[in-house]
């Protein structure tokens, strides 16, 4: 089997990246576009699969602290999908003909203050690392100290203690 094209990945994540944009972007225009987004990841995600089952050689584990600049992207490309969203509803939908464009603008920012709201709010209920991630942080950041870096335990008597 040929070795795992690490250089890749960057290709991978964006085609998940172009796939989550259509998905977000215009979901209000288009609703069925989630489910053929979501269809699309999922079936790109079952062809990475079998493609490390059956093509690859397994990579080699590498330790990383996040996915770095990718994070920032699908960010931004959140923020960018709630305006667009918003002014599709708002500005194109016949329940908001009544309103005079200056109420309507209103409409719109209120709208998103109050996604973006909801967004931080979730955000600061969900940590970013579950209990069981810091656990096993620290058990292999130990197993490293004591295996790796041979550093001894701390000589204390056992009767101090007492």
């Amino acid at each position: 089997m040929s070795a795992y094209d690490v250089d890749g990945i960057a290709t991978r994540y964006l085609e998940q990246i172009i796939i989550f944009g259509y998905m977000t972007f215009f979901v209000s225009a288009l609703p069925s576009a989630f489910a053929l987004g979501l269809l699309a990841m999922l079936s790109e995600v079952r062809g990475e699969i079998w493609m490390m089952l059956h093509r690859y050689q397994r990579p080699v584990p590498q330790r990383i602290e996040g996915i770095g600049l990718w994070k920032s992207i699908m960010e931004l490309m959140i923020v960018i999908a709630v305006c667009t969203n918003a002014g599709v509803v708002i500005f194109t939908m016949k329940t908001f003909d009544s309103f005079t464009d200056f109420q309507r603008l209103g409409i719109f920012v209120l709208f998103q203050y109050g996604v973006f709201l909801i967004q931080y709010v979730i955000g600061a209920l969900i940590p970013d690392n579950p209990i069981e991630v810091t656990i096993q942080r620290q058990r292999q950041e130990f197993i490293t100290s004591k295996l790796i870096e041979k550093e001894h335990d701390l000589d204390v008597d056992p009767l101090a203690i007492l």
